[in-house]
């Protein structure tokens, strides 16, 4: 980064398993230095939980935050319980907000920075049981793509990522044997991704070589969203 005075760094929540280690992995590699949670630093279920470990780190000051982490408590609508919609939500889009509202001050500092949200399929498509997941993802989508307009003559861009199928623990504990190949029965490319592929994508969208890509929701799913 021509002029800057500080590391390349990136926080990675979410980044003990799945896409978020794969893209820690992959950042690292790169010479970047990576600050990547699991549920032993903050519950994204908590709000007090991320408030404090905020607060407890004034000065991280990361060029990358990606909002990997969530959850997704799969059930119908009506049997679905108000906590548990409450958790999702609380999970999948107010955390994010807290942790984008917390970073973004130190990169309008640093007048650069880049904040990716970890989005799925599920926000665009759906299908049974999902209602609380899809909304989520779905409700902030929309709110990474305001800030692209709020912060861009900060140099700060915004993008989601919706992943497809990829091979996760997320994706075998919601998805059975019998569900996983029909799933990769759909999917042109015909088989689910792997996290470095995510992580090749993050790398790109979340580095100074980004220079005009912003308020975009990117889907890498082996073309199951055009299915």
């Amino acid at each position: 980064m021509k002029g800057k005075k500080w590391e390349l760094s990136a926080l990675v929540t979410g980044g003990t398993r799945g896409i978020g280690l794969g893209t820690a992995e992959a950042l690292r590699a790169n010479g970047w230095k990576v600050f990547a949670t699991g549920r032993n630093d903050f519950d994204l279920e908590d709000q007090e939980s991320v408030s404090t470990w905020l607060s407890s780190n004034p000065d991280l000051n990361p060029y990358l935050l990606v909002c990997n982490a969530g959850i997704n408590l799969p059930k119908r609508i009506e049997k679905q319980s108000e906590e548990e919609f409450l958790r999702i939500n609380q999970a999948n889009y107010f955390s994010n907000i807290l942790l984008i509202k917390s970073i973004i001050p130190r990169m309008i500092k640093n007048r650069e920075g880049r904040v990716i949200f970890i989005s799925s399929a599920y926000a665009l498509k759906s299908k049974e049981g999902r209602s609380a997941y899809s909304a989520s993802k779905a409700a902030m989508e929309s709110f990474i793509r305001t800030c692209a307009i709020e912060y861009s003559k900060q140099n700060i861009l915004f993008n989601s990522i919706a992943p497809g199928f990829i091979e996760t623990d997320l994706t075998f504990a919601n998805n059975n044997a019998t569900q996983i190949k029909e799933i990769t029965d759909r999917i042109p490319i015909g088989r689910l991704g792997q996290p470095v592929e995510i992580a090749e994508l993050i790398k790109f969208l979340g580095s100074p070589s980004n220079t005009y890509i912003t308020g975009q929701t990117i889907n890498i799913d082996g073309g199951f969203s055009i299915t």
